[in-house]
């Protein structure tokens, strides 16, 4: 089961639970669908957020590799809503 948090505050919560997606930031990296080695993802983070620290980027790209990589079809997703201690979870069943 992975841990995805809907953003900031939960704030992409009803877009998870209505759209049934799971998505993550970094939207500058783009669409990570043609990506095959975990090198692409570091460059691509550390060229789109050149001002960050080298270890916020390597953190950046982990959990990027994790979402690109690792998250398989079959998979459980648990996000959290803290205010009104709601979660959801979800299966995987598409890219």
């Amino acid at each position: 089961m992975w841990m995805v948090r809907a953003g900031r505050n939960s704030s992409y919560l009803e877009d998870f639970r209505l759209k049934k997606i799971v998505a993550i930031g970094w939207n500058d990296v783009g669409d990570l669908s043609n990506l095959t080695d975990v090198k692409e993802i570091g460059d691509l983070v550390n060229s789109n957020y050149p001002n960050r620290k080298k270890n916020q980027n390597a953190a950046s790209t982990g959990q990027i590799r994790r979402f690109r990589f690792e998250f398989n079809i079959g998979d459980y997703i648990l996000t959290y809503e803290p205010e009104n201690r709601v979660y959801l979870v979800g299966e995987i069943n598409s890219d």
